[in-house]
């Protein structure tokens, strides 16, 4: 409510480019931030004017166009889903085939047998048609759901293992991170890492718990990681090749 009443949103144009800027009345500093090829978003406060931003930007231009390009050629290697029957879908590291089926339950959920991932939507939902919306929601529900069962047999051997125990442990589709793991002990964990191979999973779940010890990327953090995965640069050798793969459920 009050970040409604002390903010305000409008558009310029900087070249080619639509920024987006958003005016808070207590910010003090102008920033800009870059989270699509499509638009540049800016920060500002409410007594800045436009002609202003347009210099800051253009002191900027540089960073801007190199950042820009680089979001480009990230937004290419995403792979382009429709969410339709027979469209193959990474499970675990492996390709599925999905298909569609109806369920007398209330609610939505999944089964993988063998290769084939079957999403099943409550039958008036099923005969009324499918759109793409759905069936997206019906993955992401998947993944979540999967990702949560795994995680909850392996959360406690491996805190047990590391001899630590985290406060709370949360599932989320971030659009940048893997995981996270804050002072006050709460796990945050991408559930898109239920298309990924298992052992990317583990080592994003030890990468997290040991930074309850460490929070910090120092030797000894990374000592006390491979200790307990030693094979970690491949699972993360795996996610710069292959991370973007699973940025179709984002």
């Amino acid at each position: 409510m009050l970040d409604r009443l002390f903010s305000q949103q409008e558009e310029l144009q900087f070249e080619n480019w639509t920024v987006k800027v958003r005016r808070r009345a207590f910010r003090r500093k102008l920033s800009i931030y870059l989270k699509d090829s499509q638009f540049i978003y800016v920060n500002a406060n409410r007594t800045l004017s436009s002609k202003q931003i347009l210099i800051f930007l253009e002191q900027k231009r540089t960073w801007i166009i190199k950042g820009l390009k680089n979001l480009e050629i990230i937004e290419s290697q995403i792979p382009q889903v429709n969410f339709v029957e027979g469209e193959l879908i990474p499970v675990n590291g492996s390709p599925c085939s999905l298909k569609l089926a109806p369920t007398v339950l209330r609610k939505s959920f999944g089964s993988l047998i063998e290769n084939q991932l079957a999403l099943h939507f409550p039958i008036k939902k099923y005969q009324a048609g499918l759109c793409p919306r759905d069936i997206k929601e019906g993955l992401q529900i998947y993944y979540r759901t999967q990702h949560e069962r795994e995680l909850q047999t392996k959360a406690r051997a491996w805190e047990a293992k590391i001899g630590v125990r985290a406060a709370q442990f949360k599932l989320r589709n971030q659009k940048s991170r893997w995981g996270s793991c804050n002072r006050r002990r709460v796990i945050s964990l991408n559930y898109r890492l239920w298309g990924a191979p298992e052992f990317v999973r583990d080592y994003i779940l030890i990468h997290e718990l040991c930074h309850i010890q460490h929070m910090n990327h120092s030797p000894k953090f990374w000592d006390l990681v491979e200790s307990h995965c030693p094979n970690y640069q491949a699972a993360e050798q795996w996610l710069n090749d292959h991370g973007r793969s699973l940025d179709f459920l984002i």
